[in-house]
């Protein structure tokens, strides 16, 4: 474990005056750097189809990284597949292929010198299962123009990217229709519903709040603007003593559960360089933060929340969701470019832990979880997961779509798709079914 940070300096040259005035110039030495010590104890475990988590144990003091070794199938030699920051002990091995024995070995290193190697270890991935178990089924379309950004289940509203909000009635799938429309004065990338008011996180334009209850017409209740671009809501605590946190870039800015928008607090770190989504339930905000990985937020107190948990994620944390039953999250899951559906055990706040992981294939867009399954929207399809197991989560079932999907929610049997042609309406059946 490193403890303190060693700086080298230039050698030094020393000029001495001798006998005569003649001078003598004695060049100290270089600094020689001694070796960290090697980690030990490298453990590996399988967390799916496509990947591996290594842990092992940290021995030194002074290390500046360790560099993970592979060895894969059929070849004789040993490559680095990733470096990880000092003190780090552990680490997940993605996009690799299913049933396959992978070999590994770890090395702490330190300016231009490295380690002896730790144990080596050879893990096997899973093998794949699911994929085409269960079937999705097309039900009904409600066309519309531009291209969409969310969906808001309470209440069924969408918003698009071009700054229209929708109020739909789909209680007869195969016949969905519009019955309320709403223009708002800039483009919009998420909506948050309560009370019988909608926060509208409208980017450059901040934010708005409307009440949109058919048959009155839309009314706009008040307007805000933030520092930076508002992309993205989440609500935190209960009624009556509620928060809306908005993603602002760099911070979060806090808003009281008012109908008419007011800025009462903001969240900045300078550790956190970049806040991509977020996510609460009563008592937390998860937030996802690229490069930073997933920084948890302890809320009890919503003006001045703290940061009570941190875990690194393998190739970023994007988009991010809970469970949306649940009032306390046992759970996280986190989606990631790399592409795969990472699930993360936060029922101790202060030790999040992956547990689960799963390759989608796909360059992920959207995700909403709804009991023991996860809808995984990407550009041109959706991809059913169930995680009844999160250990090992299984892809039940996949709808291809050419429109790029940009959001999905469930809503008891059905799943509702937004993509550039509008809203679609699927249904799932399990293979028992």
């Amino acid at each position: 474990m490193r403890r303190f940070l060693v700086i080298a300096i230039s050698p030094l040259l020393l000029i001495s005056f001798g006998c005569g005035g003649k001078s003598t110039i004695n060049e100290k030495p270089p600094v020689t750097i001694e070796p960290p010590e090697p980690p030990s104890s490298l453990h590996g475990e399988a967390l799916s189809s496509s990947s591996i988590q290594l842990t092992w144990r940290d021995n030194s003091d002074d290390e500046d990284y360790f560099a993970i070794y592979r060895r894969e199938p059929q070849i004789d030699t040993y490559t680095v597949c990733q470096r990880v920051f000092f003190n780090t002990t552990t680490f997940t091995d993605v996009d690799l292929r299913e049933s396959t024995a992978y070999s590994y070995f770890v090395r702490a290193e330190k300016g231009d010198t490295s380690s002896r190697s730790s144990n080596s270890v050879i893990v096997t991935t899973m093998a794949y299962s699911g994929g085409g178990d269960g079937q999705i089924t097309l039900v009904g379309a409600l066309p519309f123009p531009g291209a969409g950004a969310c969906i808001d289940m309470t209440g069924h509203y969408i918003s698009t990217r071009n700054g229209m909000v929708y109020q739909f009635d789909a209680s007869r799938p195969d016949s969905a229709r519009i019955f309320e429309s709403y223009q708002a004065p800039g483009p919009i990338y998420a909506i948050e519903s309560m009370m019988g008011w909608h926060y509208l996180a409208m980017g450059e334009s901040g934010i708005q709040s409307i009440s949109m209850q058919y048959p009155a017409p839309a009314q706009v209740l008040g307007n805000c603007d933030t520092p930076g671009l508002a992309t993205g809501i989440c609500r935190v605590g209960t009624i009556p003593d509620f928060y809306y946190y908005v993603v602002d870039g760099e911070s979060i800015q806090m808003f009281d559960g008012n109908s008419i928008p007011t800025i009462v607090g903001e969240f900045h770190n300078s550790s956190i360089p970049h806040i991509v989504d977020a996510v609460g339930d009563w008592s937390c905000v998860y937030l996802a933060c690229g490069d930073s990985g997933i920084q948890l937020l302890d809320t009890t107190s919503p003006l001045s929340p703290t940061i009570q948990g941190h875990l690194n994620i393998a190739g970023g944390a994007g988009k991010v969701s809970l469970d949306s039953r649940t009032a306390y999250a046992l759970q996280l899951y986190v989606l990631n470019a790399s592409p795969n559906l990472y699930i993360i055990d936060v029922s101790i706040h202060t030790n999040l832990a992956l547990i689960g992981a799963i390759n989608i294939g796909n360059a992920p867009r959207a995700i909403y979880v709804d009991g023991s399954f996860v809808y995984v929207a990407y550009h041109d399809g959706l991809k059913v997961i169930d995680v009844s197991n999160p250990t090992q989560p299984r892809a039940m079932a996949t709808f291809l779509d050419n429109h790029e999907i940009s959001a999905v929610k469930a809503n008891g049997d059905y799943i509702y798709i937004v993509d550039n042609n509008g809203l679609k309406i699927l249904r799932y059946t399990p293979p028992s079914q």
